[in-house]
């Protein structure tokens, strides 16, 4: 039914503002025809996360996401901005998936 329902709406990639310094990764009004997603906001948000398990290997998963939603949280628009273009100017693709067992 989810699946489906992207057929039935305008998927839009557009920069979404913070309101109140929560970061927003996407919109959507409650019946409405469109859905807003940032991708930016997105991307660095996972991008964020993963580096803190680089740096903090032993941290359970909560308190990853807990500090990731923390610093996303705290970053200017400027500042995802610039991460998720580093992360495009460096990323490399691999011919198959990665197992997250």
């Amino acid at each position: 039914q989810v699946l489906d329902q992207a057929d039935e709406v305008d998927l839009v990639s557009a920069p979404i503002r913070k309101l109140s310094g929560v970061t927003i990764y996407g919109l959507a009004e409650p019946g409405g025809d469109q859905v807003w997603v940032d991708e930016c906001s997105t991307l660095a948000g996972t991008l964020v996360h993963e580096l803190i398990h680089t740096l903090k290997g032993r941290w359970a998963e909560t308190k990853v996401d807990y500090m990731s939603r923390r610093v996303i949280n705290a970053m200017t628009e400027a500042q995802i901005a610039e991460l998720a273009a580093r992360y495009h100017a460096t990323k490399r693709r691999e011919a198959l998936p990665v197992r997250a067992d």
